[in-house]
């Protein structure tokens, strides 16, 4: 099966769009410098 297409879609089975890592190639880090502590998530106040 071939998952070609657009980027980030590829034929290179290192690097598919498809799969459970796939959604690696979405993320972005979030920095929350400077952010008020009230604002923070409960993870990180």
């Amino acid at each position: 099966m071939v998952h070609g297409g657009p980027y980030p879609a590829s034929t290179n089975f290192g690097a598919t769009s498809v799969g459970t890592l796939a959604i690696r190639r979405f993320l972005r880090p979030v920095c929350y410098q400077n952010v008020p502590e009230d604002l923070l998530p409960d993870d990180l106040a």
